[in-house]
């Protein structure tokens, strides 16, 4: 979904504090060769892309100060 004035990178950064503040919103990050290549708030949408879980740990998230489920996935 675009937002209203998603060109704007204040909206943009305050909507995204917003969300990451949400214990109940669930963000993943795609890497691509340990680089962050985007992000996804719903693992249906990697699935619907060709992604697929191969696995799950936890770690530490210092941003939440709390550890936190990974799913790690691959492009079949």
């Amino acid at each position: 979904m675009t937002w209203k004035y998603h060109h704007d990178r204040n909206h943009f950064d305050q909507r995204r504090t917003k969300v990451r503040s949400d214990p109940s919103v669930i963000l993943r990050t795609v890497l691509t060769d340990g680089a962050a290549a985007g992000h996804a708030g719903s693992i249906r949408v990697p699935e619907k892309c060709g992604f697929i879980v191969m696995g799950k740990s936890r770690c530490f998230a210092r941003a939440r100060d709390e550890e936190i489920d990974l799913v790690h996935l691959t492009l079949s």
